[in-house]
């Protein structure tokens, strides 16, 4: 049964797609600190990291903790998520009194002066309208710096729920928007976290500026796409901010670190791109990247708003990392000369991912839609970089690749668990792999050692 499982699998070639399309593309992924639990984030993605946690449901705000702060307020939506954690940690290193919001705490938590994290369901204007109300009775003001909408939620299910992605993707934006208006607050700036995903791919060799064309042809990047319209809309200031693929030195990005396992292991997986290999890619962008260009466009809110009230930019690493660099670099970070794939038609990589999903009972590393998204998404930072000439990124994903390679060879079981990769994807890659290769060590691996 292997041999004809990699048989089929070898000459169907779609193993190879699993390598290129793991970007995280806006999912939340879970950033806790150490001493928060980890919830499920496919259960309830919006908790947030709570320093005393209590099944109580505290209604008001516990006043003497959170005096009133002459620091400018930022509210900051999703700030359980990878990059809302980090984003909160640089505003208050800034100067800004933030308030956190999450939908799945206990509660109520008072971090600090300058720290408060608050229990909410964006999907309620009600609890929308609370939050408003205690901010003013609070902090004496209606003013509010901005507004950082990180909350949302991507998936890499077989068949994702259009409803689930219209509800919190879009329908949040929608309510937040339309209670600042009605409450009256003067919002400086509201930030939408969008994502590089909404992009149609470019052509040939081509790059994308903000103005190109945007795509609506599978679940996540059409609710993106409805609410940047939204956002458009609004009757203060906007900045969508397209968001790469974030990635830590440690890696902390499922994408990557699935790709880094298949070449680790010489998986078949991870030798065969459905589509243009060397010209087909994505965008990345370290996390101390994004936190600084994120506090960059809070910081220059008013002039944003003075030259222009609604603006969209690309904040990641120019033009695109290709499939080939990237395995290459984690090949030489492995200490091997070199990796080498090959192309195969669009639709055998199709039709593998579907008996792959039959083999794993769809659970396997690579669908069908994931293939068919498939394209170069090359960005122009061009206009972020004229509106600030002093942001200078510091990190490249393939510099970055060796520090992640070790974090995985120090402990493959362990970078496995922490990247959420399940059992019956760990049993596809090392069924997929060449029968003399010792792989993840299988006597330790228990995780995913077959029956």
């Amino acid at each position: 049964m292997l041999s004809v499982g990699r048989t089929l699998a070898y000459a169907l070639g779609a193993v190879g797609a699993g390598s290129m399309i793991f970007g995280e593309r806006g999912k939340k992924v879970w950033t806790p600190r150490p001493e928060t639990p980890r919830p499920d984030w496919k259960v309830d993605p919006f908790e947030p990291v709570r320093s005393k946690p209590t099944c109580e449901k505290i209604e008001e705000w516990v006043m003497d903790k959170l005096p009133a702060s002459e620091r400018p307020i930022v509210i900051l939506t999703g700030y359980n998520g990878r990059l809302g954690p980090h984003v909160v940690k640089r505003l208050e290193e800034e100067g800004y009194s933030v308030i956190g919001l999450g939908r799945g705490c206990k509660g109520t938590d008072i971090v600090s002066s300058t720290l408060a994290l608050k229990k909410i369901d964006l999907t309620q204007q009600s609890e929308i309208k609370e939050l408003l109300d205690f901010i003013e009775e609070t902090y004496h003001t209606k003013e509010i710096a901005s507004v950082i909408h990180l909350a949302g939620i991507y998936g890499f299910e077989k068949t994702p729920d259009p409803d689930v992605y219209q509800e919190v993707n879009v329908k949040t934006t929608e309510n937040i928007l339309h209670v600042l208006k009605k409450k009256g607050f003067r919002v400086g700036q509201f930030i939408l976290g969008s994502s590089q995903a909404v992009y149609a791919p470019a052509p040939g060799k081509g790059v994308l500026t903000e103005e190109g064309a945007l795509r609506k042809d599978y679940v996540y990047p059409a609710s993106k796409v409805e609410a940047e319209l939204i956002t458009s809309r609004a009757s203060f200031p906007t900045v969508v901010v397209r968001i790469p693929s974030v990635y830590e030195d440690h890696c902390n990005n499922e994408g990557l670190a699935k790709t880094i396992t298949l070449v680790a292991e010489k998986s078949y997986l991870a030798r065969f791109y459905p589509g243009s290999q060397h010209e087909n890619g994505w965008s990345y962008m370290h996390m101390d990247d994004f936190t600084r260009a994120i506090v960059c466009i809070v910081k220059e809110r008013e002039r944003l708003a003075i030259e222009n009230p609604h603006r969209v930019f690309h904040i990641g690493e120019e033009g695109c990392t290709t499939q080939p660099d990237l395995q290459n670099a984690i090949a030489r970070a492995l200490g091997r000369g070199g990796f080498s794939s090959f192309e195969i038609p669009l639709l055998m990589g199709v039709l593998g991912a579907e008996f792959l999903d039959i083999m794993s009972g769809d659970k396997a590393p690579v669908h069908a839609w994931m293939i068919r998204a498939l394209g170069r998404v090359a960005i122009d930072t061009s206009a972020f970089r004229k509106e600030f000439p002093d942001f200078r990124r510091e990190h490249s994903v393939l510099k970055s690749v060796r520090s992640m390679v070790e974090s995985y060879r120090k402990d493959p079981v362990e970078f496995a668990k922490r990247h959420k990769m399940s059992d019956e994807e760990i049993q596809l890659i090392r069924l997929l792999a060449p029968l003399n290769y010792s792989r993840i060590a299988p006597e330790r691996f228990a995780l995913c050692s077959p029956e």
